[in-house]
Protein backbone atom coordinates (compact mmCIF):
# COMPACT_ATOMS: atom_id res chain seq x y z
CA UNK A 1 0.00 0.00 0.00
CA UNK A 2 2.86 1.98 0.90
CA UNK A 3 4.53 1.65 -2.58
CA UNK A 4 1.11 1.92 -4.59
CA UNK A 5 0.82 5.69 -2.92
CA UNK A 6 4.20 6.63 -3.29
CA UNK A 7 3.93 5.56 -7.03
CA UNK A 8 0.77 7.71 -7.30
CA UNK A 9 2.50 10.73 -5.98
CA UNK A 10 5.35 10.40 -8.16
CA UNK A 11 3.00 10.24 -11.38
CA UNK A 12 0.88 12.94 -10.03
CA UNK A 13 4.29 15.14 -9.48
CA UNK A 14 5.59 14.02 -12.55
CA UNK A 15 2.08 15.31 -14.70
CA UNK A 16 2.48 18.44 -12.52
CA UNK A 17 5.47 19.03 -13.67
CA UNK A 18 5.06 18.84 -17.30
CA UNK A 19 2.21 20.92 -17.42
CA UNK A 20 4.29 23.79 -14.77
CA UNK A 21 7.00 23.64 -17.68
CA UNK A 22 4.41 23.29 -20.94
CA UNK A 23 5.88 26.49 -22.65
CA UNK A 24 9.11 24.52 -22.71
CA UNK A 25 9.06 23.03 -26.13
CA UNK A 26 10.81 19.49 -24.68
CA UNK A 27 8.58 19.21 -22.25
CA UNK A 28 5.40 20.14 -24.33
CA UNK A 29 6.32 17.46 -27.18
CA UNK A 30 7.00 14.57 -24.24
CA UNK A 31 3.50 15.65 -22.69
CA UNK A 32 2.18 15.04 -26.20
CA UNK A 33 4.26 11.88 -26.95
CA UNK A 34 2.84 10.62 -23.66
CA UNK A 35 -0.59 11.67 -24.31
CA UNK A 36 -0.40 9.71 -27.68
CA UNK A 37 -0.74 12.91 -29.84
CA UNK A 38 2.45 12.39 -31.46
CA UNK A 39 4.97 9.57 -32.40
CA UNK A 40 8.26 9.71 -31.28
CA UNK A 41 9.57 9.54 -34.60
CA UNK A 42 8.66 13.71 -34.62
CA UNK A 43 11.90 13.63 -32.27
CA UNK A 44 14.09 13.02 -35.58
CA UNK A 45 12.20 14.84 -37.69
CA UNK A 46 12.54 17.92 -35.58
CA UNK A 47 16.30 17.18 -35.29
CA UNK A 48 16.76 16.72 -39.39
CA UNK A 49 14.11 19.76 -40.32
CA UNK A 50 16.87 21.96 -38.00
CA UNK A 51 19.98 20.45 -39.10
CA UNK A 52 18.62 21.53 -43.28
CA UNK A 53 17.54 24.90 -41.84
CA UNK A 54 20.65 25.27 -40.02
CA UNK A 55 22.73 24.02 -43.39
CA UNK A 56 20.51 26.19 -45.36
CA UNK A 57 21.33 29.53 -43.73
CA UNK A 58 24.70 29.07 -43.73
CA UNK A 59 24.48 28.49 -47.40
CA UNK A 60 22.30 31.37 -47.74
CA UNK A 61 24.80 33.56 -45.58
CA UNK A 62 27.89 31.90 -48.00
CA UNK A 63 26.53 32.89 -51.66
CA UNK A 64 25.21 36.07 -49.94
CA UNK A 65 28.77 37.42 -48.61
CA UNK A 66 31.16 34.82 -47.83
CA UNK A 67 31.86 32.44 -50.12
CA UNK A 68 31.50 28.99 -50.61
CA UNK A 69 31.12 26.23 -47.54
CA UNK A 70 33.59 23.70 -46.79
CA UNK A 71 32.98 20.52 -44.26
CA UNK A 72 30.40 22.64 -41.88
CA UNK A 73 32.80 26.04 -41.75
CA UNK A 74 32.51 28.84 -43.86
CA UNK A 75 35.91 29.61 -45.81
CA UNK A 76 36.81 32.29 -48.44
CA UNK A 77 39.74 34.75 -48.90
CA UNK A 78 37.45 37.88 -48.46
CA UNK A 79 38.28 39.49 -45.38
CA UNK A 80 35.01 39.78 -43.12
CA UNK A 81 34.11 41.35 -39.67
CA UNK A 82 31.38 38.45 -38.91
CA UNK A 83 31.98 35.95 -41.53
CA UNK A 84 29.96 33.42 -39.07
CA UNK A 85 26.88 35.98 -38.78
CA UNK A 86 23.44 36.04 -40.33
CA UNK A 87 21.62 39.07 -41.11
CA UNK A 88 17.81 39.37 -40.33
CA UNK A 89 17.15 39.74 -44.00
CA UNK A 90 18.41 36.48 -44.69
CA UNK A 91 17.34 34.48 -41.66
CA UNK A 92 13.35 35.49 -42.71
CA UNK A 93 14.34 34.95 -46.10
CA UNK A 94 15.04 31.13 -45.85
CA UNK A 95 12.57 31.14 -43.33
CA UNK A 96 10.07 31.89 -45.99
CA UNK A 97 11.75 29.68 -48.28
CA UNK A 98 11.52 26.76 -46.15
CA UNK A 99 8.17 27.48 -44.94
CA UNK A 100 6.31 28.50 -47.76
CA UNK A 101 2.91 27.33 -46.97
CA UNK A 102 2.70 28.50 -43.06
CA UNK A 103 -0.31 30.75 -41.81
CA UNK A 104 0.41 34.25 -42.26
CA UNK A 105 0.14 33.88 -38.65
CA UNK A 106 2.70 31.47 -37.68
CA UNK A 107 5.13 33.23 -39.87
CA UNK A 108 4.11 36.48 -37.64
CA UNK A 109 5.02 34.40 -34.67
CA UNK A 110 8.60 33.18 -35.84
CA UNK A 111 9.26 36.84 -37.08
CA UNK A 112 8.05 37.99 -33.38
CA UNK A 113 10.70 35.11 -32.10
CA UNK A 114 13.45 36.00 -34.64
CA UNK A 115 13.29 39.68 -33.15
CA UNK A 116 13.05 38.61 -29.72
CA UNK A 117 16.19 36.43 -29.91
CA UNK A 118 18.25 39.34 -31.95
CA UNK A 119 17.31 41.78 -29.46
CA UNK A 120 18.71 39.02 -26.38
CA UNK A 121 21.87 38.74 -28.18
CA UNK A 122 22.24 42.54 -28.68
CA UNK A 123 21.44 43.06 -24.87
CA UNK A 124 23.53 40.49 -23.59
CA UNK A 125 26.48 41.44 -25.79
CA UNK A 126 26.98 38.18 -28.13
CA UNK A 127 25.98 40.59 -31.32
CA UNK A 128 27.09 44.86 -31.60
CA UNK A 129 23.52 45.26 -33.31
CA UNK A 130 20.20 43.50 -33.34
CA UNK A 131 20.00 43.21 -36.83
CA UNK A 132 22.21 40.13 -36.98
CA UNK A 133 23.06 36.87 -35.04
CA UNK A 134 25.76 34.15 -35.04
CA UNK A 135 24.21 31.39 -37.06
CA UNK A 136 25.95 29.05 -34.09
CA UNK A 137 24.27 30.76 -31.68
CA UNK A 138 20.62 30.70 -33.43
CA UNK A 139 20.97 26.73 -33.15
CA UNK A 140 22.73 26.18 -29.83
CA UNK A 141 21.50 24.40 -26.74
CA UNK A 142 22.38 25.75 -23.25
CA UNK A 143 23.57 23.10 -20.72
CA UNK A 144 19.85 23.03 -19.26
CA UNK A 145 18.38 22.22 -22.67
CA UNK A 146 17.20 26.11 -23.77
CA UNK A 147 17.68 26.73 -26.96
CA UNK A 148 16.77 30.67 -28.78
CA UNK A 149 13.76 31.96 -29.12
CA UNK A 150 13.12 31.30 -32.73
CA UNK A 151 14.12 27.98 -32.42
CA UNK A 152 11.79 26.96 -29.96
CA UNK A 153 9.02 28.43 -32.07
CA UNK A 154 10.11 26.47 -34.88
CA UNK A 155 10.26 23.45 -33.05
CA UNK A 156 6.78 24.43 -31.29
CA UNK A 157 5.06 25.06 -34.62
CA UNK A 158 6.37 22.06 -36.39
CA UNK A 159 4.72 19.59 -34.14
CA UNK A 160 1.58 21.25 -34.01
CA UNK A 161 1.86 21.18 -37.32
CA UNK A 162 1.96 17.57 -37.20
CA UNK A 163 -0.84 17.09 -35.04
CA UNK A 164 -3.41 19.48 -37.25
CA UNK A 165 -1.46 16.98 -40.33
CA UNK A 166 -2.53 14.08 -38.50
CA UNK A 167 -5.64 14.80 -37.61
CA UNK A 168 -6.93 15.48 -41.45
Amino acid sequence: EDSAHSLTEFGYSFICGLEAYRDDPDFELFDLMLCGAVHPSIVRDQQDMLRELQNLIWACQGSNDQGPRSGGRITSTMTSPNPNQVSRRVIRAVLRAVFPDKTDERHNALRRALHETLQHYCETGKTMDADSAYIHDLFSTSTDGEQSSLIEEVRRQHYYEVIEFTKE
